[in-house]
């Protein structure tokens, strides 16, 4: 499986470093990461073979 980091991530990161809210990015990840990883093991008990886990700061859909 491929794990993929964009690099928005590390855009993020220094936006929150200057402005004190690494916490903050910490506890965002850490739950998103968590969501990811519940989407795999989902798909794996149905039967579904994961390729990536793309993790990105922001989503938006259209």
């Amino acid at each position: 499986m491929k794990i993929q980091l964009h690099l928005k991530i590390f855009i993020f990161i220094a936006i929150l470093i200057l402005t004190r809210q690494m916490e903050v990015y910490g506890v965002l990840m850490f739950f998103a990461i968590l969501h990811e990883l519940g989407h795999i093991i989902a798909g794996i008990f149905l039967g579904f073979r994961p390729n990536k886990l793309e993790i990105m700061p922001v989503r938006f859909l259209c």
